[in-house]
């Protein structure tokens, strides 16, 4: 999906992927793009025995630029 909206911003902007990765990370609070390692942990612990109490949320994993 990520890789989806970069292409689009890159096409917005006039610009090639790269260009847009850099910009959209810029606006990141945490200065860095979430990795497949973050996101795969994360499913990881829900799959798991110790999340059987979490139960319908929705978990913004982006690193903050969510909150813009």
């Amino acid at each position: 999906m990520a890789e989806e909206v970069r292409a689009h911003y890159a096409a917005i902007w006039g610009t090639d992927v790269a260009e847009a990765r850099r910009r959209i990370e810029e606006r990141v609070p945490t200065v860095a793009m979430w990795s497949r390692g973050e996101v795969s942990a994360l499913v990881g612990y829900l799959a798991s025995p110790a999340a059987s109490s979490v139960t319908a949320q929705a978990l913004n994993v982006c690193g903050g630029l969510g909150t813009y």
